[in-house]
């Protein structure tokens, strides 16, 4: 035991190892703080015209319209356009409401309302 605390390559080992988790810690905090984000293009395509995904695409516009706001949602008619601004680079992202969103929606609060009751 006595031995291995009197070498030479036990202290340089010991001392590189400190140095290398330190050297990683200090690259995360210095990321984490470093990274803004505004106005972050995303596309926004309703394939539905009823009156859920109206509501649900008016909830986002209103939620992120503010002039600190991190994401802006960009309406886009279908998803071939989509795919243009894809290769184009123009979105970051997309969220794609289908046709049958309401119905789907309709049918998960039945089924949570029979739970319920």
């Amino acid at each position: 035991m006595w031995k291995i605390l009197r070498s030479r390559n036990f202290w340089l080992y010991t001392v590189l190892l400190f140095v290398v988790i330190g050297f990683f810690s200090f690259a995360q905090v210095a990321s984490r703080n470093s990274l803004k984000v505004k106005k972050l293009p995303v596309a926004l395509v309703n394939n539905s015209d009823k009156q859920y995904s109206k509501n649900l695409v008016k909830q986002l516009k209103e939620k992120f319209s503010g002039s600190g706001s991190q994401i802006k949602f960009i309406n886009v008619k279908n998803t071939s356009i989509l795919n243009k601004g894809f290769t184009n680079k123009k979105y970051y992202a997309a969220l794609v409401i289908n046709e049958n969103f309401d119905g789907n929606l309709s049918l998960q609060q039945n089924y949570l309302k029979g739970l319920i009751i």
